[in-house]
């Protein structure tokens, strides 16, 4: 009967032993469970971050583009208006050196003669 009694210590210490590992056990998947949380937490803040600094990169390069399309437009704009007022002023100083011509009444008689004449 004694072996049962040793037996039976030995089978609590067993239990006792198999409890303590599960304890460690479970300790230790959690210990995993919280640090693969951390690193996919970690990760998921790089992520946000990295695409925050993507899209302000992105913002100040339509920016810039589009500054340099402004400017280049108002040069464009300048250009053209430089070339109006040279074309009007050109013409302004053929006119007065073109003699003027026959006023509308002595054109009007010129062409009733014209037509008399046919």
């Amino acid at each position: 009967m004694q072996n049962q009694g040793s037996f039976g210590d030995s089978f609590d210490s067993m239990k006792e032993g198999a409890a303590q590992i599960g304890g460690a056990v479970a300790d230790a998947a959690s210990a995993v469970v919280s640090s693969v949380g951390t690193a996919a937490s970690d990760a998921k803040t790089a992520v946000e971050n990295t695409a925050k600094k993507v899209a302000k990169k992105a913002a100040k390069a339509r920016k810039q583009a589009a500054r340099t399309v402004r400017t280049v437009v108002a040069k464009a704009k300048r250009k053209v208006a430089a070339k109006k007022r040279a074309v009007k002023r050109s013409a302004r100083k053929v006119a007065r050196k073109v003699p003027k011509g026959p006023k509308k009444g002595a054109r009007k008689a010129a062409k009733k003669g014209a037509r008399r004449r046919k």
